[in-house]
């Protein structure tokens, strides 16, 4: 059984905090191919609304002498920082002045965020919490790119959530498009806030692909996709109808597979509808109206699948779905005004029950059209995963691979991974990373029981 979540599309890793990895260290010459693509993201369009939230902090660096100089020509004026600029004001405008519009409860009040631009080697601390609380505005300092411990530089690493002299930190790189970093930040601190305002049974780590994966599960949550777009952009009348019956009938031909699927909606889906309502609040400020937050958070969505469907093609990637059914699930919840629905998704009702529970389903016709496409696509996709998983098993036999048990805790940021299949039939589930170094090494991680001496069982990673 796999503990871990599937890729996120937009290159990161996470859901895997309380793991441990069993590591393998297979010294042969190989060849690894990355499954995983990045999302593509829209560039903010117009801008992002100016509002002055910022007091300027001066620091020891070599541009800044005081505080005068620091606000009026120091980083402020200066381009190199118009990302991290342009992501702080985003984040103060959706994550401290009207948070609640986004999720219940989760907001950056008291989250300090170290913005990192890698390429250009600068970086400002956003709600710098250091000095307390009680000021007015959000403090902003500068901070010397030298001085940050490696881990915060972010050089392989998306962004890394861990503590920095002693406090809540979130480390983002800025250094790629605006609302590439504004989503991503808000996407991952939600899942750390899942970990304590999520029940225990909606926040355990979740499966990845099956291998050899079954086509016919994704067929029917892809109709129900289908039907959920219908509703939310068409206003069909009969599309919730539709999307109840291709639900039904996933729980009832494969229960195990709506659980698992189910348990990744409301992990994946609900952080990719809050990733999306951030984005939008702080893109176009907190007097927006909710018609007006509902259709930027569509537009935002909608640039992201025609995105997808140009540059990523086929992918066996179980959150993949579940961003898709979470966003739509959780924007039609909302579009109707369904009350605290946030409230009982964290109890453990998944989206998708909780939208189609009083709807009755109504009887649809198979596509085969669609059913040639996806047995097609599975076909393909197993066979090129058979190629890389099956001789690892014939690796493990040799002398010049080790296994090595570690924390999670001990990798820091993100990784580039191959994937996460789930090894149908198998003891053993096993996930290939590749190197940073490039040197080809492969790292894999297995999920799998482990015996103790006096032969008692344990799980490898709880």
């Amino acid at each position: 059984m796999l503990w871990w979540s599937s890729t996120d599309m937009t290159g990161v890793s996470h859901r895997t905090r309380r793991a441990t990895i069993l590591v393998v260290l297979c010294l042969l010459p190989l060849t690894c191919r990355v499954l995983g693509g990045q999302m593509p993201q829209p560039d903010v369009e117009g801008g992002i609304p100016e509002r002055a939230v910022f007091r300027a902090a001066a620091d020891p660096g070599p541009e800044t002498t005081n505080d005068s100089e620091a606000t009026s020509s120091g980083y402020l004026n200066d381009k190199r920082y118009r990302h991290a600029l342009a992501v702080a004001n985003a984040l103060t405008l959706s994550m401290v002045d009207c948070p609640e519009r986004v999720w219940p409860g989760y907001d950056w009040r008291h989250l300090q965020v170290i913005l990192v631009d890698p390429k250009q080697r600068l970086a400002l601390l956003w709600n710098d919490q250091r000095t307390g609380h009680g000021e007015s505005g959000v403090r902003l300092t500068r901070i010397a790119f030298p001085d940050l411990p490696s881990a915060f530089r972010l050089q392989s690493a998306r962004f890394a959530l861990k503590p920095w002299e002693g406090l809540p930190t979130l480390t983002l790189d800025v250094s790629g498009s605006d609302t590439e970093s504004i989503s991503l930040g808000i996407h991952e601190a939600f899942h750390d806030f899942q970990d304590s305002a999520f029940s225990p049974t909606q926040t355990a780590s979740s499966p990845g692909v099956p291998y050899p994966a079954n086509w016919q599960p994704h067929y029917l949550r892809q109709q129900m996709i289908t039907s959920l777009s219908r509703a939310l952009f068409s206003s069909d009348a009969d599309a919730l109808g539709a999307a109840r019956y291709w639900r039904d009938q996933l729980v009832k031909r494969f229960p195990e597979e709506a659980r698992l699927r189910d348990a990744l909606d409301t992990i994946e889906g609900t952080a990719e509808y809050v990733e999306n309502i951030g984005t939008a609040l702080g893109t176009m400020g907190c007097d927006v109206t909710e018609s007006e937050l509902i259709d930027r958070a569509k537009e935002l969505y909608s640039k992201q699948q025609e995105g997808l469907a140009r540059d990523a093609g086929f992918q066996l990637d179980l959150a993949s779905e579940s961003y898709q059914v979470g966003f739509l699930t959780g924007l039609l919840l909302r579009q109707r005004n369904v009350p605290s629905w946030q409230e009982q998704v964290s109890r453990g009702t998944t989206p998708s029950e909780l939208l189609l529970r009083d709807v009755q389903p109504i009887a649809q016709d198979d596509d085969a059209k669609l059913i040639a496409k996806t047995r097609k696509s599975f076909e393909l996709e197993n066979r090129k995963l058979g190629e890389l998983i099956e001789p690892f098993f014939q690796r493990m036999q040799s002398r010049d691979c080790y296994v090595l048990s570690i924390p999670f805790d001990w990798v820091p940021g993100s990784f580039s991974e191959e994937g996460f299949p789930r090894m149908t039939g198998r003891a053993a589930t096993i996930v290939t990373v590749l190197r940073e170094d490039e040197q080809h090494l492969l790292f894999v991680g297995i999920s799998c029981p482990l015996e103790s001496s006096d032969g008692s069982a344990h799980g490898a990673n709880k």
